[in-house]
């Protein structure tokens, strides 16, 4: 049963489509079964040239769709996304991803995260691979600056309640962010110039900056289908996009004398860790 939505916080919710019609018709079906009131959907499309806006638009007339005329990335895409979400007056803003299923409970578990730290302004759930029920992909961010490493906690280990307690993390993942509306007003959402990847650790850091806290909530769940849109989550073009982002996220925010670590680190990761990983990933082991 909804609460009185005048009881709950105004969330305006976006979702970036790139030529994923089918994918994002999935995602906006599990927002349609969400047990809260007090919210709305922006479909913001890419320029995609799949049939995704006419699709959603036929299907979803209650969700807004902003049709941009080319791709203008993760950070172009969700900013152009949030102009239009801020002219709704919400209390808080919900970047997500298209290749996402939600927990109907997902708004509730995460606004009773905002009444437990006051001190929050960025939020983010549990997340799983969308193809096993019980394998993470995501139970909070962890930041190494003197070693030049983003990355998620609990990344493919199955799920037996060891990260089953919230509490304050790195970054919380792009692929669905709660953060404050007035807050991300102030910073000018995501930094275009990353293109894709590390935008969402980049927003974070800007939010520690001024002093405020991101939290992971484990009651929030999701399901993340991965990199719908560029291959696969072991897409070759996926690793050297991170890796670019990656370095120029160090090149703003790493000390000068971080650098002596990270460049062994990174060299090691690429030349030997990286590789190892991705060819027993490849191998299904």
């Amino acid at each position: 049963m909804l609460t009185e939505p005048s009881q709950e916080p105004r969330i305006v919710i976006i979702v970036l489509n790139w030529n994923g019609r089918e994918i994002t018709l999935q995602c906006l079906r599990s927002l349609e079964r969400l047990k809260y009131g007090n919210y709305a959907t922006i479909l913001v499309d890419n320029g995609s040239r799949d049939g995704s806006v006419e699709a959603v638009s036929t299907d979803f007339p209650q969700v807004k769709v902003l049709s941009l005329p080319v791709n203008l990335g993760f950070a172009g895409g969700n900013n152009a996304g949030l102009e239009v979400a801020l002219q709704q007056n919400p209390d808080w803003i919900m970047f997500l991803n298209n290749d996402t299923e939600v927990a109907p409970d997902l708004l509730t578990a995460l606004t009773s995260g905002i009444k437990r730290f006051p001190d929050g302004a960025v939020f983010g759930p549990k997340i799983y691979y969308g193809e096993e029920e019980d394998l993470i992909w995501y139970a909070g961010g962890e930041m190494n600056l003197p070693l030049g490493r983003l990355r998620h906690r609990g990344i493919r280990e199955r799920d037996q309640g060891q990260y089953n307690q919230a509490g304050p993390t790195d970054f919380v993942s792009g692929c669905c962010l709660l953060i404050r509306a007035d807050l991300v007003r102030q910073l000018g959402g995501f930094d275009p110039s990353y293109v894709m990847y590390t935008e969402d650790a980049d927003l974070c850091y800007r939010v520690r900056q001024l002093g405020f806290s991101c939290y992971y909530l484990p009651d929030g769940r999701i399901k993340h289908y991965l990199s719908s849109s560029i291959g696969g989550e072991l897409s070759l073009r996926k690793v050297y996009l991170k890796w670019r982002s990656g370095m120029r996220f160090l090149r703003l925010y790493a000390s000068p004398w971080h650098w002596p670590s990270i460049i062994v680190y990174q060299l090691l990761y690429y030349s030997v860790l990286g590789p190892a990983r991705y060819i027993r990933r490849r191998r299904g082991k």
